[in-house]
């Protein structure tokens, strides 16, 4: 299930580069940073070390992704100009 959303997010973030609008650059920033914290995520899980802290947690960099991906979005969505 994790490389079939890796490989929908790589797709989209494809997809989204390609339109050159500016509100969906902010969803592809906000996706890539999910793909690449989900990545790292993964690495983790397959590495199977015992979390010892924080910043070892395969968690913590999902997380972190989410928030960026959150972050991106609002981001866009505030900057947009009403029409």
């Amino acid at each position: 299930m994790k490389f079939l959303s890796l490989a929908i997010g790589v797709y989209f973030i494809v997809l989204a580069f390609r339109q050159r609008n500016a509100l969906v650059n902010y969803l592809a920033f906000g996706n890539a940073a999910l793909v690449l914290f989900s990545a790292v995520s993964l690495g983790i899980i397959w590495s199977q070390k015992k979390s010892v802290n924080l910043f070892t947690s395969s968690l913590f960099y999902y997380y972190m992704g989410i928030v960026l991906e959150l972050f991106f979005f609002l981001l866009g969505a505030y900057l947009q100009e009403p029409s």
